[in-house]
């Protein structure tokens, strides 16, 4: 619930509606059975702002401006599979709307690495994750740490886990 104190304050703008979805490229890391992405973007490597293709900043920015956007959630497929395009991108906004302008991320864990969290914190403002142990046990103990190191480097107000809500799943 948007009313809830411990939802972050990445959710209560989505909610609100005030944040530019990015979604960077469909190429992942994973290939989740659950993958709610569409056969035209799981793959491919164009960016939307919104629901516009974009081919760089400029054209990003236009979205960000013409949305009265106050924020961006950072998507894809698996945005590290991007990363030079993700940081650039977070960077331009960043750099064009001011360190108010809160962007949020989310990531799968297998290219998870500190190099790339510090990279990631210079723009980024929170830091979701969709972990593979939550469905399949997989590398629990290797994300767990990753985990943990992003919520040394975030803070553990600006690190979470996203959970796939799945309907006749526990």
């Amino acid at each position: 619930s948007f009313c809830s104190p411990d939802v972050c304050k990445g959710c209560k703008s989505c909610i609100k509606g005030e944040k530019l979805v990015l979604f960077i490229g469909g190429k992942c890391s994973r290939n989740c059975w659950y993958c709610s992405l569409s056969k035209n973007r799981k793959n491919s490597p164009q960016a939307f702002a919104n629901e516009r293709p974009i081919k760089n900043s400029k054209e990003l920015i236009q979205e960000a401006i013409e949305s009265n956007s106050k924020g961006a959630g950072i998507t894809g497929g698996d945005p590290l599979v991007y990363f030079k395009k993700t940081i650039q991108y977070a960077k331009a906004l960043k750099r064009k709307f001011g360190k108010n302008f809160h962007i949020h991320i989310y990531l799968p864990l297998v290219l998870v690495s500190e190099k790339k969290l510090l990279k990631l914190k210079k723009y980024i403002d929170e830091i979701r994750f969709h972990p593979s142990f939550l469905i399949d046990n997989s590398n629990q103990e290797e994300e767990i740490e990753k985990i943990k190191l992003a919520s040394k480097i975030f803070g553990k107000e600006n690190t979470g886990i996203e959970v796939p809500m799945i309907p006749e799943k526990k």
